[in-house]
C-alpha cells in the first residue's frame, strides 16, 4: 500500500480579506468532514504588507496563539524580503 493517496485536490485561495479565506476554509472542513480522508490537509497562506513591521507582529501574534492553542498543527513559515528595504 502506498504511503500517500492516490488523489490529491488542491485549492489556492487569494483575497485581500481574511475573513472571506477563513470562511472558505470554514466551508471546506464542513463539506470534507462527510468525506473519508486517510491523508493530510494542508492549507497555505500568504499575507503581505507594505511595511516590515507589520509582518513581524502578524507573524509574533500568530505565534503565540499556535503555542496557546496547541491542536496538532504543524506549522512552517517562510519569509520574504527584498534585497533594499525600501523603509
Amino acid at each position: 500500500m502506498p504511503d500517500k493517496p492516490p488523489y490529491t485536490l488542491t485549492f489556492k485561495l487569494k483575497s485581500t480579506r481574511a475573513d472571506a479565506i477563513s470562511a472558505a476554509l470554514a466551508q471546506l472542513q464542513a463539506i470534507t468532514a462527510d468525506y473519508d480522508q486517510t491523508g493530510e490537509t494542508a492549507a497555505t497562506v500568504t499575507i503581505e504588507a507594505w511595511r516590515e513591521q507589520d509582518i513581524v507582529n502578524v507573524r509574533t501574534a500568530f505565534e503565540v496563539w499556535l503555542h496557546r492553542h496547541i491542536i496538532g498543527i504543524a506549522c512552517e513559515v517562510t519569509r520574504k524580503d527584498p534585497g533594499v528595504r525600501p523603509e
